[in-house]
């Protein structure tokens, strides 16, 4: 279902005086995991040989607008014409590539004495922003599934655009954000248009001891899930009173349809010290949850940093 876009009703736009407004058509956060097809894979960890997992970084096209009344109008969609723009990596920030100057400040806002503001309006007069654009391929098989696009990290916010159509917004710049953007969809090639902001409401937020630095500074990736898939978790692992054996807990969410196994294996460098499964029927949401006492781990310290690491397999009777 696609993302009915409703204008504030304060009369501004998302990024400026809307302080209550963080995103629009954003996936909640969860845990930040990639899938694999398979257990031997989840195991290597490297999700760059996973089908599921596509990266956006590299080249795309970039439109620096020096203040945010040159935004090019309608850049986003499917016909307007990127070929003149320039190119820009991502991930990077525009100031590194040349693009406005890089800022740096500690105790008093970027600014401070150049435009007279005050919270939770953000700049206008000295405001800027980038427009990104980059073209994707997609397959009828990849249509058949659940496409997400995520952005790691974007300062300070943007707006996503599929083919013409707005997908959502997020002001999270430290904090990944992640959007379904299946039904925007086409099969073959596709148009992904963001527009990023140099300064919003949440900058205000922003006051540390730091560079200010702007654009997609972080990677941006598709992630191609089945319709039923694990969509979040969380691992906790303690010691018990007499700090000699562990305790271990897991909780996992699953969205979608139809009758799963859902298992959990954990390991010791190369030994599972612990598997369970659990039968469940999925309908639209299930949560499970595995605890156990695992007997005198190696525990972990600053001079022997012991890891294990745990599988979840979702599994179709």
């Amino acid at each position: 279902m696609k993302f009915k876009y409703e204008k504030p009703q304060n009369g501004y736009q998302e990024w400026n005086n809307n302080p209550q407004i963080v995103s629009l058509n954003m996936n909640k956060p969860h845990s930040d995991f990639v899938s694999y097809e398979t257990k031997e894979q989840a195991i290597e960890g490297i999700k760059e040989n996973s089908s599921r997992y596509i990266s956006l970084n590299g080249k795309w096209k970039f439109n620096f607008c020096k203040d945010i009344k040159s935004i090019p109008e309608d850049f986003y969609e499917i016909n307007y014409n990127n070929d003149s723009w320039d190119e820009i990596d991502v991930p990077s920030n525009w100031q590194i590539k040349g693009y406005g100057i890089p800022q740096y400040t500690n105790l008093i806002y970027p600014w401070t004495g150049r435009e007279d503001i005050k919270p939770p309006f953000a700049p206008v007069k000295i405001n800027e922003a980038g427009c990104y654009v980059k073209y994707i391929d997609i397959t009828k098989e990849q249509l058949n599934k659940k496409v997400l696009i995520n952005f790691q990290g974007v300062e300070s916010c943007f707006y996503l655009y599929v083919n013409g159509e707005i997908v959502g917004f997020s002001k999270d710049s430290f904090s990944p954000s992640e959007f379904d953007i299946t039904d925007y969809l086409v099969e073959g090639k596709n148009k992904i248009g963001v527009k990023v902001y140099r300064w919003c409401d949440a900058s205000w937020l922003e006051d540390q001891d730091f560079w200010r630095l702007s654009g997609i500074f972080r990677d941006v990736y598709l992630e191609i899930k089945n319709k039923t898939h694990i969509v979040d978790f969380r691992v906790d692992s303690n010691l018990t009173d007499d700090y000699k054996d562990g305790t271990f807990s897991t909780k996992v969410k699953v969205v979608g349809i139809g009758n799963y196994n859902i298992k959990l294996e954990l390991y010791d460098k190369e030994n599972i010290i612990y598997s369970s499964k659990k039968e469940v029927i999925i309908e639209g949401e299930a949560n499970l949850h595995f605890q156990t006492i695992i007997d005198n781990p190696r525990k972990w310290s600053a001079e022997q940093p012991n890891l294990y690491k745990v599988i979840i397999c979702l599994e179709n009777e």
